[in-house]
């Protein structure tokens, strides 16, 4: 059984193409352009339109490669746009909402991890969890792994995970930029996301991974996120011969 997906002559497929491509610039760049904006020109306006003109470029670029899921980039872009838009409104004061330019661009991102958080809730409720949705897409898992009541329940938990990380760092993420400065604000906020996302990948997979050991078409976690290396590999049993075989052998010879 081969899983679904575009396959090149160097073995990789389209999903390990699309994770290969994401760039880590892509993610980094907003960020360092916002700060150095914002320290050396003193301008929240121009530290708003720079990151967002970078979060945009990635975003085309992405949908350039044919890398976008669904709708879900071009989504992504329009939020940048209505995000950015908002913010420098308050800058200039077309609008006023009471609070600076700073906390209306924070604090639209912090809402929307919030918003995101009750969404993944209501995947679950629907009987469609978002991380499950996710893996498939991305991963693409075959069909007796995809429809497995262990990995359905797993990957459920998982998003429950997800969801009580979105809240959590929304409170976070309010208490931190009402008792630092937006640059000590963003700098933490940036390398405290990296790390809990790391180690959340990391748990999640070893808790798939534990739950899916005794089903039989589980190729490990390794195998299910690299197929193509897994399949590369030769099987002990095929370059091995077996004891039995060995027993055999022996009792003919004596025989």
């Amino acid at each position: 059984m081969t899983r679904s997906g575009v396959t090149t002559k160097s073995g990789i497929t389209s999903r390990q193409g699309l994770m290969r491509d994401y760039s880590y610039l892509d993610q980094l760049a907003p960020v360092v352009l916002f700060l150095v904006c914002y320290q050396i020109f003193d301008s929240t306006e121009l530290a708003v339109i720079s990151a967002t003109a970078w979060s945009l470029k990635a975003a085309i670029s992405r949908r350039k490669r044919k890398l976008a899921i669904g709708y879900w980039i071009p989504c992504v872009t329009v939020y940048l746009i209505v995000r950015g838009a908002v913010s420098i409104a308050v800058e200039r004061g077309w609008v006023d909402f009471g609070v600076s330019a700073e906390a209306v661009y924070f604090g639209i991102g912090i809402s929307t991890k919030i918003i995101l958080g009750i969404a993944a809730i209501g995947t679950i409720i629907a009987g469609k969890p978002f991380v499950l949705w996710a893996v498939n897409t991305l991963l693409q898992p075959i069909d007796t792994i995809a429809s497995h009541p262990r990995f359905t329940r797993a990957l459920r938990n998982i998003t429950w995970v997800v969801v009580f990380h979105q809240f959590t760092s929304s409170v976070c993420d309010i208490w931190l930029y009402n008792n630092s400065s937006v640059t000590f604000f963003v700098i933490i906020r940036i390398a405290v996301s990296y790390g809990l996302t790391f180690i959340s990948m990391m748990m999640a997979f070893v808790y798939l991974d534990k739950v899916m050991s005794s089903t039989p078409e589980w190729p490990g976690v390794i195998g299910f996120i690299f197929p193509s290396a897994a399949a590369d590999t030769p099987s002990a049993s095929a370059d091995t011969p077996s004891m039995d075989a060995g027993i055999n052998t022996d009792t003919k010879l004596a025989s």
